[in-house]
């Protein structure tokens, strides 16, 4: 099956987030069960953190599924934007986990005590965080040969919990110096970092599912101007994810032209725009006569 396929796209991300969760869980698994067994607050936060990673996943599976099929009479633009939901949805989940980690670091603050800290506890840190650098660094890479958006949120999912593996690390370190706040202390910090990942998913997600403006009308119509037979631009709207532009614009031509050339014209048009925007999947353009306003009257 071709590459550039929209079933091979959708294909391959699967398989990419069956991998990933299976991963996924695996950590959050082997940090849950230290982080109980040694009272340690901060690799539980980092634990739930993973989780909300293989929430998110099975998130993505199901949104693909839906994703991928394709246009139909209800649905005639087909179903992208299911996959944007799926992340949004990540969003959330990620969002949802900052008060269960939040509400786990102000009791240990309050409580107080320190987290046992062994060599097992090394081995679990240090090898979920090898297993989270080589899941981002991949899932990257792949979002970006499958122009996946999903993929890219849930990379950069992936890596927020990288960073917080690392806070943890360095808690660990300090809690066995004795230093007993270390540890809450980093599960706020991990805190932190889950809710700006979530943030960050939902502000590059929720404009594509409001249909905000994705491409600069300037530079748009520059384009469109450009084409010779063309008066004016005008109306010139814009939706869709940055990878999967749908576009709708307004020219003024000669009156006197015919419906033929017309209908010429605007496929020159849409063709010059989607040469310089390959961006845009589609666009539909729209033909006035370029007359005075009160012509129309």
């Amino acid at each position: 099956m071709p590459p550039h396929t929209r079933a091979y796209r959708v294909g391959e991300t699967r398989r990419v987030m069956v991998v990933v969760l299976v991963l996924n869980v695996a950590v959050a698994v082997a940090k849950l069960w230290y982080g109980y067994v040694a009272n340690a607050v901060a690799l539980q936060a980092d634990g739930l953190h993973s989780l909300l990673d293989g929430f998110a996943n099975i998130v993505g599976l199901v949104g693909l599924h839906y994703a991928a099929a394709p246009p139909d009479s209800g649905h005639p633009y087909g179903h992208r934007r299911v996959e944007h939901l799926a992340a949004a949805g990540v969003g959330v989940l990620i969002l949802a986990g900052v008060v269960e980690v939040g509400r786990g670091a102000w009791t240990a603050l309050a409580v107080g005590g320190r987290p046992r800290t062994d060599a097992t506890g090394l081995v679990v840190i240090v090898g979920t965080l090898l297993v989270n650098i080589a899941v981002t660094r991949w899932e990257s890479r792949r979002a970006r040969d499958l122009d996946s958006p999903f993929l890219a949120a849930d990379a950069r999912h992936t890596l927020s919990d990288v960073f917080a593996t690392l806070l943890v690390l360095a808690s660990y370190a300090a809690a066995h110096a004795g230093i007993t706040w270390a540890d809450p202390v980093a599960a706020v910090m991990v805190m932190a970092l889950i809710a700006r990942a979530g943030l960050e998913v939902l502000r590059e997600n929720v404009p594509v599912l409001l249909d905000a403006a994705v491409i600069e009308p300037a530079r748009v119509r520059e384009t469109v101007l450009a084409v010779p037979g063309v008066a004016g631009c005008h109306e010139l709207r814009s939706r869709g994810s940055a990878q999967a532009v749908l576009l709708d614009l307004h020219i003024q031509v000669d009156p006197r032209m015919t419906v033929l050339d017309g209908h010429h014209l605007s496929h020159r048009v849409k063709d010059a725009v989607m040469a310089r925007f390959p961006e845009v999947e589609d666009g539909l353009v729209h033909l006035e006569p370029d007359v005075p306003e009160e012509r129309y009257e």
